[in-house]
């Protein structure tokens, strides 16, 4: 037995077989480290989504919405709380543009149109292009236009009821010019429009 475990081959075969054995613990040890890594990896990804997630609900809670959509857009598609930060994200730009709504409401009721209008060149621009946004500044242009009939309508309506007080007193002559004008008047207005 002596003799066999002293042999040339019995030593390589120990030496190949501790090779091997090493190289499995190796490999072995490397594919358990890279697992660990890429699950700690995966744990830090989600914690930094949660971290992005958590700061844009604290945003918008403070109505810096501006702040909350940078968070909520910096939770990435492959994160587990995606869909998450999507919904809290069109909730935050509702609100957001609610506000501009509001504030541009005001400017309405003070039928200071143009302001009205320019409130929304603040908004980002995802937002300036929203369907909502266009029918707002459609209704306010909207608004404007009908006001501007009304002015218009008003100023007809009192060149009609001078002309009517003095026709008596005027030359048919004059009629026809007072109505010309009249009718310049409001052909020159519906061009505008």
């Amino acid at each position: 037995k002596e003799r066999v475990r002293n042999s040339f081959w019995y030593k390589l075969k120990t030496f190949i077989s501790t090779v091997i054995f090493v190289a499995i613990l190796l490999i072995v040890a490397f594919y358990a480290l890279k697992y660990y890594l890429g699950e700690k990896q995966k744990e830090l990804y989600n914690e930094e989504m949660k971290y992005y997630y958590s700061e844009g609900e604290n945003f918008l809670a403070n109505k810096e919405y501006e702040k909350a959509i940078e968070m909520f857009n910096r939770v990435e598609e492959k994160a587990m709380i995606y869909k998450d930060a999507q919904t809290k994200l069109d909730e935050t730009m509702k609100s957001y543009l609610e506000e501009y709504i509001n504030a541009s409401n005001i400017y309405v009721a003070d039928k200071n149109y143009e302001k009205a209008i320019e409130i929304f060149e603040n908004l980002p621009e995802e937002l300036q292009n929203s369907e909502e946004v266009k029918e707002a500044i459609a209704t306010i242009e909207f608004t404007m236009i009908e006001e501007n009939i009304k002015k218009i309508n008003d100023y007809v309506e009192k060149l009609i009821e001078i002309k009517n007080s003095m026709s008596d007193e005027l030359s048919d002559k004059k009629i026809k010019k007072i109505n010309e004008y009249i009718n310049e008047t409001a052909d020159l207005y519906i061009v505008e429009i």
